[in-house]
């Protein structure tokens, strides 16, 4: 019978065991931290003795990324539509941002979805009453 060891290092030289006796080629690491690189390495055994262990895959394991900074553009605005436009936060997490999603308060502390899935990084909001106070935020997904 074949088993494997997964070991790795976050950064700092030093190799520690992640799982052993393992009888799959495949695995999934759900003790990792988003934003931090890993190094992995596995090591076969059989009934005569283990391996050396295999050549170092990096890994950056992805974090969440940062809240876009919101802004209105007044040029476009008006009594019942908002115009609104982001930057990105400063991190996307390691891997690039796929869409956003926008959603509205009107005062009562709970915000509604208006999209999800835009791609760009303006939205006007429109069909809105005038003199009514709204709460925009703008959620990046990596």
């Amino acid at each position: 019978m074949i088993d494997y060891s997964i070991s790795f290092d976050q950064s700092t030289g030093v190799y520690v065991t992640l799982v052993t006796g393992l009888t799959s080629t495949s695995y999934t690491a759900t003790t990792l931290t988003g934003g931090n690189t890993y190094k992995f390495r596995v090591t076969a055994r059989n009934a005569v003795g283990s391996s050396l262990p295999s050549t170092i895959a990096t890994i950056l394991c992805a974090g969440v990324p940062d809240a876009p900074v919101l802004s209105n553009n007044a040029a476009l605005t008006t009594d019942t539509q908002i115009a609104l436009t982001w930057v990105d936060g400063t991190s996307n997490g390691g891997v690039a941002i796929q869409d956003y999603r926008i959603s509205f308060d009107q005062s009562t502390g709970v915000y509604i979805v208006l999209t999800t899935g835009v791609t760009t990084k303006s939205y006007i909001a429109t069909g809105l009453t005038a003199g009514k106070t709204y709460s925009f935020k703008i959620e990046s997904r990596n």
